[in-house]
């Protein structure tokens, strides 16, 4: 408790205390400080992961990626038995040149 026997240090304290029981009764009173304010706007604001949708246009939005999904599907190359044939000779020929 030497830290209060220095009147610089309770000086210091006192302001601090004053400053303190301000901020208490503005809470109690259900006003807030300035900074708090700023504090609590910017944050508001820069809230970067969340994004505001509606119903609706998350339906659409899963519609779009469902239809989108099965067009990639259908494009997709088919197979034929010949290019199966070519392939597997290419195999062939690797694994013979790699022995």
């Amino acid at each position: 408790m030497r830290y209060f026997d220095s009147p610089k240090n309770r000086a210091f304290w006192e302001r601090e205390m004053v400053t303190l029981r301000r901020k208490r009764e503005e809470r109690q009173s259900g006003k807030y400080p300035e900074r708090e304010k700023v504090q609590e706007k910017t944050k508001k604001e820069n809230n970067f992961n969340r994004i505001r949708v509606t119903y609706e246009e998350l339906l659409k939005m899963e519609a779009d990626a469902i239809s989108a999904e099965k067009g990639e599907r259908r494009k997709a190359p088919v197979r034929t038995k010949e290019a199966e044939k070519v392939r597997e000779k290419e195999k062939t020929a690797e694994r013979s040149l790699g022995q």
